[in-house]
């Protein structure tokens, strides 16, 4: 899907940047690490209880 939207900006560089597109992507992969991140720590935090 990530290459598909790559694709469609570069197609369409008058309307979409693809840096833009890229940057935006990996936005949405960085907020998946820290809610696992946040979601172990959470989890280890319970056990120690």
């Amino acid at each position: 899907m990530a290459v598909l939207a790559v694709m469609f900006a570069d197609y369409y560089t008058e309307w979409l940047n693809v840096l833009s597109v890229i940057i935006g992507i990996m936005t949405s992969y960085v907020v998946i690490m820290i809610d696992f991140f946040a979601g172990l720590f959470q989890q280890r935090k319970c056990k120690v209880r």
